[in-house]
């Protein structure tokens, strides 16, 4: 996954062992800061990568939509750990990205 591209991210769940815990959306509050916590599980958001995918840094992006609104914004994901085809595993979380 390279800059420039655009992509769709969905966190599928947590990691074994996160940094920080995965609030229930009814606890998440969107687009606020919420200190201490990760995005919770089944967010869905697409927008235009900002750097290539690489282990070790986040995967960040100018976001369009999030679940399924138009939304303008910046998205950052913890320092992925690791990438396995589809699969990005950050330090919090497990995510599928689509190139679309």
């Amino acid at each position: 996954m390279k800059k420039d591209q655009k992509i769709q991210i969905n966190k599928l769940r947590p990691v074994a062992n996160p940094v920080v815990p995965t609030p229930s959306k009814e606890d998440y509050a969107y687009g606020q800061i919420n200190p201490g916590v990760s995005i919770p599980s089944d967010y869905i958001a697409s927008g235009t990568l900002l750097d290539d995918v690489v282990v070790g840094q986040p995967l960040e992006m100018l976001r369009s939509n999030r679940n399924g609104v138009e939304s303008m914004g910046f998205f950052s994901t913890s320092p992925i750990v690791k990438i396995e085809g589809k699969h990005v595993y950050t330090q919090n979380s497990v995510y599928k990205v689509t190139i679309i």
